[in-house]
């Protein structure tokens, strides 16, 4: 399989920034899965906020204990507007969607140096 190919598909199936770490490019590893790093982070730290909340609430009898009124909580409390969560999965997506074609077009530039290399050889 082609390096380009595989960077490609290593930033778009297993993590963003992925296949530069195939082509040891650890800088732009950094550029596209730090992002993306702190942008699930951050999601997953609302969630557990939103989800800690939602159990006090039915703790505290706000909300009965029915999967019908902790799903509509849940609803409810997703839906409000965060600008801050918007941000961080526009970063998420931004990351993982960069970093496949940047990873292909690197791989494809490391193909053809190998390739005029091995061909004046």
């Amino acid at each position: 399989m082609k390096l380009s190919l595989k960077a490609a598909l290593f930033s778009g199936l297993v993590y963003p920034g992925a296949g530069f770490f195939l082509m040891k490019r650890y800088w732009l590893v950094l550029l596209f899965a730090l992002p993306a790093t702190l942008a699930v982070g951050y999601i997953m730290y609302y969630v557990m906020d939103v989800a800690q909340v939602i159990a006090e609430r039915i703790v505290n009898g706000q909300i009965p204990a029915d999967m019908v009124s902790i799903r509509s909580a849940i609803n409810k409390a997703l839906a409000a507007d965060n600008p801050w969560l918007t941000t961080a999965k526009i970063a998420f997506v931004i990351s993982w969607l960069g970093s496949v074609p940047a990873s292909y077009w690197l791989g494809a530039r490391a193909e053809k140096s190998t390739a005029l290399a091995s061909a004046t050889h």
